[in-house]
């Protein structure tokens, strides 16, 4: 599902036109992604927790040349 289909479903549970759901969509995902980018978490019970982690880079090894 991306946002388009997101903000279809939000428009037809809300009654909201199409125009409006897609804003309301695009700001809530513009506040998580702007709390991610501050270093913050996002936790929305029933649904997930979002938070960036940092891991070290891996070494990959090609396996058609070993």
């Amino acid at each position: 599902m991306n946002r388009s289909e997101v903000a279809r479903q939000v428009a037809g549970a809300t009654g909201l036109g199409r125009r409006e759901a897609n804003a309301a969509v695009k700001a809530v995902l513009d506040a998580i992604e702007e709390t991610l980018a501050e270093g913050g978490t996002v936790r929305l019970p029933g649904f997930g927790t979002f938070a960036v982690r940092h891991r070290p880079a891996r070494t990959a090894r090609n396996p058609g040349r070993g």
